[in-house]
């Protein structure tokens, strides 16, 4: 389950490659990916299986596992842009396994427009992630806990930082 689903064709096919090139390489993870259309860009977030995190090393031979996969894909366009990256401190959680992984941690939620009304006129809201199911999650701060609509998430993130101003 992803907040932001709506992957085009484009997108949807450098996703599966993406997926086929994070399995050719020994214990790393696809933990998330972006294709930004105007510069025709691929973002792509790798993980160590066991330390939930990357260095310098895992990104390179992540780099290095797309190079014949690229040239043999008539798809790909010609200026394409490869980042290869660590997910970071800070990290989009965007899937049910993200927000499993965080839980007990900070984090960070920014709402969908219109959104704010329903939580103290709030457009970020930020604590400590209790819970997570597919319907809603429950974080709890100074203020107490508080229930959030899945549906009124326009993104998260891990907020490793103390919140302010909640």
């Amino acid at each position: 389950m992803l907040i932001k689903s709506d992957l085009s064709q484009l997108e949807s096919k450098l996703y599966d490659l993406t997926n086929e090139v994070i399995a050719t390489t020994e214990n790393l993870e696809l933990y998330d990916m972006e294709y930004v259309k105007g510069s025709k860009t691929l973002r792509v977030y790798v993980c160590n299986k066991e330390t939930k995190n990357a260095v310098i090393e895992d990104c390179v031979e992540v780099d290095r596992a797309f190079t014949p996969f690229v040239e043999e894909a008539d798809w790909i366009p010609d200026d394409f842009v490869l980042e290869v990256s660590s997910p970071g401190v800070y990290r989009n959680l965007k899937t049910k396994e993200h927000f499993d992984a965080a839980l007990n941690e900070n984090i960070q939620v920014r709402l969908k427009p219109g959104q704010a009304k329903k939580y103290n006129s709030k457009k970020t809201l930020g604590g400590v992630l209790e819970e997570f199911n597919n319907d809603k999650l429950k974080i709890s701060n100074d203020d107490g806990e508080m229930e959030i609509a899945f549906e009124d998430i326009a993104k998260a993130n891990l907020d490793p930082d103390t919140f302010e101003g909640v």
